[in-house]
């Protein structure tokens, strides 16, 4: 999964031979935070969302609560929690 600086894309590359998989808009996405379950948890201003790493779909998308203040620092994964 790559972000490159000259693209608002996310893309995901086979790792065998580089070849693009897929590609869609970051939209407010601000950081890949893990991949867990075949799906890449992207961590955004306004809501955190999980793409299959196979398509690039959406599986789901959960919103931030209200608040003034964006996601801040990083996370880990650990078992089932981030």
């Amino acid at each position: 999964l790559i972000t490159p600086i000259e693209s608002n894309e996310l893309h995901c590359l086979r790792l065998t031979d580089g070849a693009l998989v897929w590609k869609r808009p970051r939209a407010d996405a601000l950081y890949a935070a893990c991949v867990y379950g075949g799906n890449v948890i992207l961590v955004g201003k306004q809501q955190t969302t999980a793409l299959k790493l196979t398509d690039g779909n959406e599986v789901w998308k959960t919103p931030m609560p209200e608040a003034t203040a964006h996601p801040s620092g990083r996370g880990f994964l650990s078992e089932n929690f981030y």
